[in-house]
């Protein structure tokens, strides 16, 4: 299909997984194809390639005057650079158009030195590239985005993102995860915090984290600060928690109350009978 661009370009993929030890050779082949869908094919090839081989193919597609070309293949040379790729990143990933958004946040993950990880949360800023930028992420591990994810999950509350951004961490060292939930928590941001309560209720179950949580609800005034910090609290721990939960069943706010209610259902060792039938007395019907 001669000219089919996308079909081509599909295809140039297709067979270098199919043929991984002949993908070199497929990629040299097409390195100058007329097709702008084929030459970028042959940059996401080029991810898989080793080093050495990837590496003078990646060099001219830097060069091609197709933005398209650029933003893949600097992604592709930032998989085998690093840190190194800042030089050609730094230019390239200046302005990103819409469009280009998941190869350079891919790019800037694999560099994830200090100008690229600002440059990173500069795509964040609005809220409105979350789904873009996990993607681009996708199978990047350097630790240093641990933080970029606990901030992707703070800038949205879809809960198909989170689901996505615990894939992605559960392949980190679990150590570096638990230390950038404890800065977040140190951090006393609102839109932090909830957003640790939100992982740790939901997916980490980390008992080390319980104590900070508590420390900030000690100190926020907000309400969905609170009411996630009090499931997060019934999640990881509740028992030890149980005192703190009873605290809460004479908040003026009816939801923190029937929140407090149901965290004290997760507890197992204490005996809340007396306590709970007070609070049949409570004048909101929930």
């Amino acid at each position: 299909h001669p000219n089919n661009r996308w079909l081509r370009g599909q295809a140039v993929i297709a067979m270098a997984r199919i043929d991984p030890d002949n993908a070199a050779a497929l990629a040299k082949s097409h390195l100058q194809d007329p097709h702008s869908e084929v030459r970028a094919a042959v940059a996401e090839v080029c991810e898989g390639l080793s080093k050495n081989a990837a590496t003078p193919f990646l060099e001219q597609l830097l060069e091609d005057k197709t933005l398209a070309i650029q933003f893949a293949a600097l992604a592709a040379y930032a998989r085998h650079h690093g840190e190194q790729a800042w030089s050609r990143a730094e230019a390239i990933t200046a302005e990103v158009p819409d469009q280009f958004i998941e190869p350079s946040a891919r790019a800037l993950g694999w560099i994830s030195n200090e100008p690229a990880l600002v440059r990173l949360r500069e795509l964040m800023v609005g809220g409105k590239h979350q789904s873009a930028i996990l993607a681009g992420l996708k199978g990047v591990t350097n630790p240093a985005l641990t933080p970029i994810y606990l901030e992707l999950i703070a800038s949205s509350t879809d809960s198909t993102l989170l689901t996505d951004v615990w894939a992605e961490l559960k392949a980190f060292d679990r150590d570096t995860v638990v230390a950038a939930c404890q800065a977040a928590l140190n951090s006393g941001g609102e839109k932090q915090v909830q957003a640790v309560s939100r992982l740790v209720a939901s997916h980490l179950k980390e008992r080390s984290l319980g104590d900070a949580i508590k420390a900030t609800l000690d100190k926020t005034e907000d309400r969905t600060t609170r009411l996630l910090g009090l499931s997060a609290l019934s999640c990881v721990e509740a028992d030890r928690f149980s005192a703190f939960f009873i605290t809460h069943l004479k908040h003026d706010d009816p939801q923190v109350r029937t929140t407090a209610i149901n965290c004290l259902a997760q507890c197992k060792e204490v005996n809340l009978y007396d306590t709970l039938e007070k609070t049949l007395a409570d004048t909101d019907k929930d």
